[in-house]
């Protein structure tokens, strides 16, 4: 309808109308059993999730820990011959050297038998990749003194 004021609706005058019901889905049963399937496994693997973000985090730190003996073993590298002369010397001094370990057990600089090392620490034994006989490992570690002029370290890292 046409009016002075624009244009009007005609407007019923039965009654106001009530809204449609609208029905809401709740998805399908496949979706659900898709879901609490997914649940149930993330809460099963969250411990080992859990672990492996700490195993993360910690090796992050160790990184972020050992960026200055490395940085100072890039600009000084120390050959065995020099620590070996005088350990006193360079105690405290970080060393990047490769490890191997002979078939009886001890510790050596590279392959050759007659530059051995000791560790301060008994569990540096077990440090990744030396194993009897094995190829050798590059190892950080800090000199800490002589042991009967052998050198004694302090380990750091397993450089990989």
């Amino acid at each position: 309808m046409c009016t002075d004021q624009g244009l009007r609706l005609q407007q019923d005058t039965s009654g106001p109308v009530a809204p449609a019901e609208i029905k809401r889905s709740r998805g399908s049963p496949l979706l659900w059993v898709s879901l609490l399937l997914a649940l149930s496994a993330y809460y099963l693997d969250v411990g080992k999730w859990v672990e492996s973000v700490e195993a993360f985090l910690d090796r992050r730190q160790q990184f972020v820990a050992c960026a200055p003996y490395r940085a100072w073993v890039a600009q000084h590298p120390l050959s065995y011959e020099e620590v070996a002369a005088d350990p006193l010397v360079w105690a405290g001094k970080p060393v990047l050297w490769e490890i191997a370990r002979g078939p009886e057990g001890a510790f050596y600089c590279g392959q050759d038998a007659a530059k051995k090392i000791s560790w301060t620490d008994p569990a540096a034994r077990e440090l990744a990749g030396l194993t009897q006989g094995g190829g050798p490992v590059r190892i950080l570690a800090l000199i800490e003194s002589n042991e009967s002029s052998t050198p004694l370290l302090i380990p750091l890292e397993v450089d990989r």
